[in-house]
């Protein structure tokens, strides 16, 4: 069978080892000892115990040291495919995969999409619906970009993940405020995201619609449209993604221009070995492009994907990646799931003790809950990601009031405002 190389992972990167080794693959993955955005505990325990070779390293977001321990494993064993899900390695595992000839995603067309003003740049070369947008090195910079522009906008790092330091600033003050965060916070996040999050201020037109994404494969000159995702966001701060809920709540033909557009981001970039996570704000004028992700869904989900499918997406991803044909038609969605995020609206201290023993009577709508942090006593961030929990229903409506419910539930319990 096949050696798949995984470069760092994620939650759900544990799981598409889990399928690759399953799948009789032979399976090496490189980890970061610095930061790691999975948990230790039993279950990723078990697949680092379980993978046929593993090659700690500082940072795999270091060009060089990848490269480097690549290239031992490579002395060892051909690789045939190269696969990562961590946001902050993608950049440094398509130089890699250049630099020694392996198969990955074209590396322009990553490089390109982790800097989202160049990927406007792309798009508007090509023709695409876009954003006006500005790159800006200083705080007065970004101030005058925003005014040029028109307010409101969006103040952003180019190349964030997971609404990092992303805001929005109705005012020249608020826009001041807010690219100095950008500027000046970058100390407080870990190192593998330093230098992805050190190129000054994306300034962005504010985008009026409804959030959603598409989980586009692309593999042998082919596209595969997964699913089209909705995206619920925080009443506080719009640009704070509160989930997903999978299917999108829109009409056949809106899903169709979802896709087409995207197709045509795809095309623009260059993206075209992998699952891509297209993220596109549906405007009165159609489908405009929020950013576009060269790598797969992650959170909770590839989970979600499962439970509204009946199908494991990693499998295709993997397959995608061996440059294998993937089965089609893809399935339908036969029942809707919806996720939220629990989030401290500010900074504060979790109860000293946390009782959920009244999950028990939500047993059949709750199908999973990941309690990351909720360590009683402990003090907590503004948005840090506490915990998650997914709820199914046969409607969205009734998937969202019950997600709703339960939230007001957990912020009794555990002490703290949360976002909502």
């Amino acid at each position: 069978m096949a050696h798949v190389l995984f470069v760092d992972s994620n939650v759900p990167g544990m799981d598409a080892m889990r399928r690759a080794m399953a799948a009789g693959h032979r399976v090496t993955l490189i980890t970061s000892t610095t930061y790691r955005m999975y948990p230790d505990n039993a279950d990723t325990a078990a697949v680092l115990a379980a993978v046929h070779r593993l090659r700690p390293i500082e940072m795999a977001s270091d060009v060089e040291a990848l490269t480097a321990v690549v290239r031992e494993v490579l002395a060892e064993e051909p690789v045939d495919a190269v696969i990562t899900q961590n946001e902050f390695c993608v950049e440094a595992t398509a130089l890699m995969a250049r630099r020694l000839g392996l198969p990955f995603t074209d590396t322009d067309a990553v490089v390109t999409a982790r800097h989202k003003g160049r990927t406007r740049e792309r798009l508007a070369a090509a023709g695409l619906a876009s954003a006006r947008y500005a790159v800006s090195p200083t705080v007065e910079e970004a101030v005058r970009a925003a005014e040029a522009i028109g307010l409101p906008v969006i103040v952003k790092p180019p190349s964030g993940a997971d609404s990092i330091l992303a805001f929005r600033a109705d005012t020249p003050a608020e826009v001041e405020q807010a690219a100095r965060r950008v500027l000046d916070e970058v100390a407080r996040l870990p190192r593998l995201m330093h230098d992805q999050f050190t190129r000054g201020v994306l300034i962005e037109q504010y985008l009026v619609g409804e959030l959603v994404s598409a989980e586009l494969g692309a593999g042998n000159g082919r596209f595969h449209r997964f699913m089209l995702s909705g995206r619920p966001r925080a009443v506080s701060n719009e640009c704070v993604e509160m989930g997903a809920f999978m299917p999108a709540d829109v009409s056949p033909q809106t899903a169709g221009q979802c896709f087409a557009y995207a197709e045509d981001v795809c095309r623009a970039l260059g993206l075209d070995l992998g699952i891509f996570h297209i993220e596109l704000m549906v405007t009165a004028d159609g489908p405009v492009l929020v950013e576009a992700n060269p790598r797969l869904m992650g959170g909770v989900m590839p989970s979600l994907y499962q439970h509204v499918t009946g199908l494991n997406i990693h499998d295709s991803l993997i397959r995608i990646h061996l440059g294998q044909e993937v089965e089609e038609p893809l399935p339908a969605a036969h029942s809707c799931v919806t996720t939220r995020k629990l989030m401290p609206l500010r900074a504060g201290r979790l109860a000293d003790e946390i009782e959920l023993d009244w999950l028990d009577h939500y047993r059949d709508r709750v199908i999973a809950f990941d309690p990351y942090r909720l360590t009683p006593g402990a003090q907590v961030g503004e948005l840090e990601i506490l915990a998650r929990y997914q709820v199914r229903a046969e409607s969205l409506g009734e998937a969202s009031r019950e997600a709703d419910v339960l939230l007001d539930l957990f912020e009794k319990s555990i002490g703290v405002p949360l976002i909502r």
